[in-house]
This record gives C-alpha cells, sequence and structure tokens, in this order.
C-alpha cells in the first residue's frame, strides 16, 4: 500500500474537480446528464466523454503518471472501481446542486455550510477503491 496515499490524493483532487465544476456550473452539469437533449454520438462529444474517460481511468487505476493512451478493455475491477468512484461523487454533486443538504447539516454543528460537508465526505469515506 506504499503509493496508497498519493493515490487517494489524486482521486480526492479529481473528485473535487468534478464537485467545484457541478457546484459552480450547475446548471451546464444538469444539462450534460439530459439524454433526451444531448446527442452523445455527436463526434465531439464522444470525443469529450472518451478525453474524461482517459483522464479518470488511470487515477482510478492508481496509475496516473501514466494518461490512458491504449483502448485496451478495463478488467471486471477496475470497471467496478471506476464506476462506484462516478456513482460516488455523481451523487455528491447531485445531493449539493439540488440543496438536499440542508437536513443533515441542521442536525448537526459540525459544518458550517453543505460545501464543507461534501469535502468532508470526499476526503473521509473510503470506497475500496485502493489497489493494495
Amino acid at each position: 500500500m506504499k503509493n496508497a496515499p498519493d493515490e487517494r490524493t489524486r482521486r480526492n483532487a479529481l473528485g473535487r474537480a468534478y464537485l467545484r465544476f457541478a457546484y459552480e456550473n450547475a446548471g451546464m452539469f444538469g444539462l450534460m446528464f439530459r439524454n433526451e437533449i444531448i446527442n452523445m454520438e455527436h463526434p465531439a462529444l464522444k470525443e469529450a466523454a472518451a478525453s474524461i474517460m482517459d483522464v479518470m481511468v488511470p487515477v482510478i487505476e492508481g496509475k496516473a503518471d501514466a494518461l490512458k493512451q491504449s483502448k485496451n478493455p478495463l478488467s471486471r475491477m477496475n470497471a467496478m472501481r471506476v464506476t462506484a468512484a462516478w456513482a460516488f461523487v455523481h451523487g455528491l454533486a447531485t445531493l449539493l446542486i439540488d440543496h438536499r443538504l440542508g437536513g443533515i447539516l441542521k442536525a448537526t454543528s459540525a459544518f458550517d455550510d453543505p460545501v464543507s460537508l461534501v469535502d468532508v465526505v470526499l476526503e473521509e469515506v473510503r470506497l475500496g477503491l485502493d489497489n493494495s
């Protein structure tokens, strides 16, 4: 588990970037996931989605020093890791931008605002993504 803290730091940075984009661009973020509006078969959108995967997959795999250049298929385990990581940050982003964390904030004095709550969740919750 020698590289785990560095891998975790990179994953958290990627998650924070996702959350920051969603929070600061809530309208665009919502639009990006509207299949009835967005045609993911459009070449530019397909390329953008592939570029995101080229960054996300190596970070989740713990191989962030080498961006994914080949179209090698993901292993079963890495497919699950990528799915879990994306679901986790996407869910946090959705809760944040839809203002669904107010009840939790009212029930505790540990957090000043929803962004600080989500930031701590991202930092402290472990999804079993470490390559050990």
